[in-house]
């Protein structure tokens, strides 16, 4: 049984006196695919890489931190993308992004997906996120979601995060057209408030509402700081999210979203699933950066 991670890994910069910074990397799904790696989850990432110098000393540490990288494609000419974080006095933090024409928004164009199928099996599962389909060269998008329906034909899992970045969207009508194009296909929806109101334009009552009718076997919703809520077909759970001293609150989903997943796949219940992904996402937010030394977090 493995879990593979679809999508983007950044070179990260964070600001941390500026001009002083510290260079390391990062991106939602591969931060997910870190976590369950330190979990000791049978972690994948799927993603395409250049065939210049730092992508190949990423895709080396990568292998370091114990991610396979069977998935990863090298495309010549083409490079990683790049991103800034810089936080504020309460760890609430700013991206600046430079990922035009970066490697990952070609995979679906230069793959053949019938080959990339034969490598997954029935008791698999895949994550990918909202971000992962708005990388996408435009055309590549509608074979995405083909390929989600064939993964879903053979039985491998769905795990699906809603990141929306509206800059990576030409508008916000076209990332919800596709978020409605997935949400039918996925087993586990791991959305948070922020992105749903943001994306849907509605209050926060509102979002919690249509979130917790969807026809989606577990709905795991994220709320920052506040409580964090779980809806299965036969049930309502809310857990509250512990209070900690936020350092940088980059890559809090993402390891949410690793913590719940790596439950479930050890045949722990939802309930005590989501209280997983608190325990770990709240490690996490307390040091810098959106990759923790698994030294300095408890795994248990």
């Amino acid at each position: 049984m493995k879990v593979v991670c679809f999508g983007e890994c950044m070179l990260e910069v964070k600001i941390e006196e500026y001009p002083r910074a510290r260079v390391s990397y990062g991106g939602d799904t591969y931060n997910c695919a870190y976590y369950l790696a330190l979990l000791g989850i049978n972690a994948y990432f799927m993603t395409s890489i250049g065939d210049d110098k730092p992508s190949k000393r990423l895709l080396r540490q990568w292998q370091l931190d114990g991610v396979n990288i069977d998935f990863v494609q090298v495309l010549a000419q083409k490079k990683l993308g790049l991103y800034c974080i810089e936080t504020d006095a309460s760890g609430e933090r700013s991206f600046s992004y430079w990922r035009e024409n970066s490697a990952p928004s070609y995979f679906f164009l230069e793959c053949d997906i019938n080959r990339l199928l034969k490598k997954f099996n029935p008791s698999d599962w895949f994550y990918f996120s909202l971000i992962s389909l708005a990388i996408l060269q435009g055309r590549s998008r509608p074979r995405f979601i083909e390929f989600l329906k064939q993964l879903r034909e053979l039985g491998v899992k769905l795990a699906f995060d809603n990141n929306y970045r509206p800059a990576l969207w030409s508008s916000r009508e076209l990332a919800c057209q596709y978020l409605d194009q997935v949400l039918p296909l996925i087993d586990i929806y791991l959305p948070s408030v922020e992105d749903e109101m943001a994306i849907r334009t509605e209050g926060e009552s509102a979002v919690l509402a249509r979130l917790s009718v969807l026809n989606i076997a577990e709905v795991v919703i994220k709320n920052g700081a506040a409580d964090c809520h779980l809806y299965t077909r036969a049930s309502h759970y809310h857990y509250p999210f512990e209070k900690v001293a936020v350092i940088d609150s980059t890559a809090a989903g993402d390891s949410f979203n690793a913590g719940y997943i790596g439950a479930r796949l050890d045949n722990k219940s939802p309930r005590v699933a989501i209280k997983s992904a608190c325990q770990l996402a709240a490690q996490v937010i307390m040091h810098p950066g959106a990759i923790i030394d698994g030294e300095k977090l408890s795994m248990g």
